[in-house]
Formats: C-alpha cells, sequence, structure tokens
C-alpha cells in the first residue's frame, strides 16, 4: 500500500512538472520584445514589419494581428504581440527571430490565448454576463466572460472578457473604453496579471530614474 501511494505521489508530481513546462495553449500568439526605436517618429506596425519582421525574413502573408506597442512595453524596450494563422507558423516565426542578429537585442516566445482577454472596469452591479458578451460581441468573436466575485458573494465591479482575436480586443479597448453600459461609463484596458503590472511599473520607474540622472550629468557637462 505504501508504494503504491508513493507511486501516486510521483504520478502527481510527475503531472504538476509537465503542465507547469508545458507550452502555450494556443501558440499561435507570439510576442517579440527588446525592440528599440529611435528618431522623431513614432513606432509603426509597418516600421516593425520592414525594421524586424522582414530581416527575420517571417512570413508577413501568415500575421492576422499585430499589437505595436503591446502592454509588456517599457520606455525604449518596446515590445509586440503577434498572431500567426496557425501554431506551426508562429513556431517558425520564433524561430527566425531568435535566430537572427537584429540589434542584438530583439528576441521571441510563444504566448497563450490571455494575450487576447480585457479588463472592463466599473461595471454596474446589474451587469451580467449575458449583457457584456452580447455588447463586446458586437466588435468580434468572445471566447469568455468572467465576473470575478468577492469572498462575500457579491460582484467585484469589474470581468474580463477574452476574444478570439488580438485585434478584436484591441478594437473593443479603442471603441468601447468610456461608453456607456447599463447606464455606467466603463473603462476598458488590456488585462494584465499583478504580477505582470508590478513588473512592468518597476521596470518603467527604472528607465525614468535613469534617464533622469542621465539629464543631471548633462546639466553637470554644460556648467564645466
Amino acid at each position: 500500500t505504501v508504494h503504491n501511494n508513493n507511486n501516486r505521489k510521483n504520478n502527481k508530481n510527475n503531472s504538476k512538472n509537465k503542465n507547469k513546462n508545458a507550452p502555450a495553449e494556443d501558440s499561435s500568439f507570439i510576442l517579440v520584445e527588446g525592440v528599440s526605436k529611435k528618431g522623431r517618429k513614432p513606432p509603426s506596425v509597418a516600421w516593425l514589419k520592414k525594421k524586424v519582421l522582414k530581416i527575420a525574413k517571417v512570413d508577413l502573408h501568415q500575421i492576422t494581428s499585430i499589437i505595436f506597442p503591446s502592454p509588456e512595453s517599457i520606455p525604449g524596450n518596446l515590445a509586440a504581440r503577434i498572431q500567426m494563422t496557425s501554431p506551426a507558423k508562429a513556431a517558425e516565426a520564433v524561430k527566425r527571430i531568435n535566430g537572427t542578429d537584429i540589434d542584438g537585442e530583439i528576441s521571441a516566445k510563444s504566448l497563450n490565448t490571455h494575450v487576447c482577454r480585457i479588463i472592463v472596469r466599473n461595471l454596474s452591479w446589474k451587469a451580467n454576463e449575458k449583457v457584456i458578451k452580447r455588447r463586446f460581441g458586437e466588435v468580434g468573436e468572445v471566447v469568455e466572460v468572467t465576473l470575478p466575485k468577492r469572498k462575500d458573494g457579491k460582484k467585484s465591479g469589474f470581468a474580463f472578457v477574452k476574444f478570439k482575436n488580438l485585434q478584436d480586443a484591441q478594437q473593443a479597448i479603442a471603441s468601447l473604453n468610456g461608453r456607456m453600459l447599463v447606464n455606467r461609463e466603463i473603462v476598458v484596458d488590456w488585462a494584465l496579471s499583478k504580477k505582470h503590472y508590478d513588473h512592468l511599473k518597476m521596470k518603467t520607474a527604472e528607465v525614468m530614474k535613469r534617464k533622469a540622472e542621465e539629464g543631471e550629468d548633462d546639466d553637470d557637462d554644460d556648467d564645466d
């Protein structure tokens, strides 16, 4: 019996490790990081295609959506979310980008479908999943609507809406942020985990501090 229990524990641990190391659930999505955009013109999708994706020989015809700069971006270090036509094409794109020397900093990795998830804040207590899905479904195909609840069982006043496509998620943010839903003005943005949000906030603060220090050094040089 002890032997069987040990086997069960080992199988459970192996299963946990497999899940932890499992690839993204839908690797049609990738993240490109470390993009440095110089010059006066603001970063654009056309610039990313020309200066990064074409150099890495990524098949542009196999791209369905690009969000650039994406929410993972920080000052001086931009990122892009890209949706490919299939997991195979996404894996190929990651391999090509990581195998090409582009400014020595740019890298790519696969993402799961949470990249198509947005957060809707300031919701009316009367707003339910059906109402939210109907409104956001006007923009694109909604895969899932989640209404988190507090410990007492009451609604938290916000919801997560997951789309099938990146482009639809971005369009929902652009077209529905600040609009009325069940007599309340809603706030719509990309959904980021607290850990991810805190990491980006810290990195952004580090960059801004470094820029400020560099500016002080320049002022000191002027005084000489």
